[in-house]
């Protein structure tokens, strides 16, 4: 037998290799000889496709099942181009399946076996973590009579308290009224937790937070919260959403606020004398207009419960009287506040239709004051001016 020759192009040109590359996509005549004292000629008809490609698909994709866990899974899958496929990933893995994730970018570079590449990113994104905080301070100081209350939300999760001073709970509503570090699991429906702790020490000091804030209210207009704390503490702060609640002024022991949409919000209270402390949330609900606010059964009680709530004479010398008449038998309480909110009398009476208090303030200063009273459902407020 003779050499070899090879042709693609019936024949018209010949080459020693059976290799042809840089080809278009076309039918071709394949040609063979073999040289010798008496050629062979072998011919035949081959066409040549174009090759698809070389792309990658995503054909799974499981997201981490808690915010700090990893569990979750990309998968691809390559097609065109020339097998076999070679997979690169940003994260050290070599196969279509890339698991034991966590949130986060990565990315994936598949190499065909001519060498041609295809890369894809792919974003893993994690569930919203679960949120739980037994205050902004891990230690907490609790005084005679104090306690410290946590309402948490019971649908859809579970809780786990643990004190290292014996308590034990699975509830969602909690008081804590003794020393000890108390520690909160908190569980969802797929099992994903969140912890927090919170340090109480107790002292035999008397120390009661408390403020006034109207039940209702109506959109851009004041509403004032007064700190009423006994004994009046050293500090206070207010703490609200400012996304939501517009501050307007703060005075010694008032804060004054709008709200710009309707809803319910929340407006916590913490205040500190001493060594004791302690935390007060209260909520009100804002509304359109009074039409609406009266509709709601709120907002209603001045009418309804609160019959009569007079203050004479007015002006005065400090010497006055208070009537307050309700259309049910109910306990009630009085402050008077001068215009700085300084706590100058208090009353706290109970179970009664009618009040007539009598006020003997002979050292009051001359100027404008404040008497505030709160029923079991609402409270309301009055100025008086002391004069000479």
């Amino acid at each position: 037998n003779g050499p070899i020759s090879y042709s693609i192009d019936a024949g018209q040109t010949w080459s020693t290799s059976p290799i042809f590359d840089e080809l278009v996509s076309t039918n071709y005549i394949v040609a063979v000889m073999v040289e010798g004292a008496c050629p062979n000629f072998y011919q035949e008809s081959v066409r040549v496709g174009k090759l698809e490609n070389l792309s990658v698909k995503l054909v799974e994709q499981l997201e981490p099942s808690c915010a700090e866990l990893d569990d979750a899974v990309l998968t691809v899958q390559a097609s065109g181009g020339v097998g076999p496929y070679e997979y690169r990933w940003s994260n050290g893995g070599d196969s279509p399946e890339n698991g034991d994730l966590t949130a986060g970018t990565y990315q994936v570079t598949v190499t065909d076996g001519r060498s041609c590449e295809a890369i894809r990113t792919y974003q893993v994104q994690a569930p919203e973590p679960i949120e739980v905080s037994l205050g902004p301070d891990l230690e907490t100081t609790l005084c005679l009579g104090q306690s410290l209350n946590y309402d948490f939300e019971p649908e859809g999760y579970s809780y786990e308290w643990e004190g290292d001073n014996g308590f034990q709970s699975t509830a969602a509503q909690v008081v804590l009224n003794q020393a000890g570090t108390y520690h909160l699991t908190v569980t969802d429906e797929n099992g994903c937790t969140a912890t927090d702790q919170v340090e109480l020490s107790y002292r035999d000091e008397f120390f009661v937070p408390d403020f006034l804030l109207p039940r209702v209210g109506l959109i851009e207009t004041p509403i004032v919260a007064i700190d009423i704390s006994w004994p009046i503490p050293d500090e206070i702060r207010w703490e609200y959403d400012p996304t939501e609640v517009v501050h307007q002024e703060t005075y010694f022991n008032q804060e004054i606020v709008s709200f710009p949409q309707t809803g319910a919000y929340n407006i916590r209270l913490y205040a500190k004398k001493g060594e004791c402390e302690g935390v007060l949330d209260k909520t009100i609900t804002i509304y359109n207009d009074p039409d609406s606010l009266l509709n709601q059964g709120l907002g209603g009680d001045l009418v309804d419960h609160v019959l009569d709530f007079s203050l004479y004479p007015n002006p005065n010398q400090g010497m006055f009287d208070v009537r307050v008449q309700l259309d049910d038998m109910q306990g009630i309480k009085l402050w008077v506040f001068d215009d700085d909110g300084t706590l100058i009398e208090s009353r706290d009476r109970g179970g009664a239709l009618f009040y007539l208090e009598e006020f003997e303030l002979p050292g009051l200063q001359t100027g404008l004051y404040t008497l505030v009273l709160q029923t079991e459902n609402q409270w309301y407020y009055l100025s008086f001016v002391v004069s000479e």
